[in-house]
């Protein structure tokens, strides 16, 4: 009998895709435990149908660079539907008087 070959397999080498950074809002965990229908975790399971319906998508893609950019837009439009139903809302800071306007 012949000896065993290790087979090497060359396979070249993945491009990593240039992505754009999306500034988004993280969405705090008590919100996703809330699994009620009039809850936060329903309107983002929603808005995600509303957006897959509207884009004609077959099914949801998060691992495709290519849907990157549809799949930040998913994200979005959940995040304006949670800011919306008032489950979510923007940190605000407050500078006091003495701060001066203006560029640094």
């Amino acid at each position: 009998p012949t000896p065993n070959k290790q087979q090497t397999t060359t396979s070249k080498p993945q491009k990593k895709a240039k992505l754009k950074k999306y500034p988004l809002l993280r969405i705090p965990s008590p919100l996703l435990h809330d699994r009620s229908r009039s809850g936060p975790l329903y309107t983002i399971i929603v808005s995600a149908f509303r957006t897959k319906s509207q884009s004609h998508w077959r099914n949801f893609n998060f691992v495709n660079p290519k849907l990157y950019d549809d799949n930040i837009a998913l994200l979005k439009r959940a995040e304006a539907d949670l800011i919306n139903g008032g489950y979510l809302t923007r940190p605000r800071v407050y500078f006091d008087e003495s701060v001066r306007e203006g560029p640094l």
